[in-house]
């Protein structure tokens, strides 16, 4: 009978918590960034960090900033647009009344 003996997979050091606050502090800060430049940002701050850790640790960062904020930053940039739009009433194909928007062009 043979004995199975499980292996550890990627037995890297662990990092380190102030790597992990950072690297979930810049996912937070800077969305469109990926693991290569997060990598970057943190060799550059003089953390020894493989890509591969960060990939891994961007997974587990808690996701988007609350709902609030993102729709604080939805109506600043699309401001003009909101503000050149008029809304009128009216009633739908089931005779149900609807507030439609009235687009104006510039």
């Amino acid at each position: 009978m043979l004995c199975k003996v499980r292996k550890r997979v990627g037995g890297g050091r662990r990092i380190s918590r102030q790597i992990r606050e950072l690297t979930f502090q810049m996912v937070a800060e800077n969305p469109h960034w990926g693991a290569p430049r997060i990598h970057g940002e943190l060799l550059m701050l003089g953390f020894e960090v493989s890509e591969t850790t960060i990939s891994r640790w961007m997974r587990r960062a808690p996701k988007s900033p609350q709902p609030a904020k993102r729709w604080l930053s939805f109506l600043r940039n699309h401001r003009e647009a909101i503000a050149a739009m008029d809304f009128f009433h009216g009633t739908d194909v089931h005779l149900q009344r609807a507030v439609l928007p009235l687009h104006h062009q510039p």
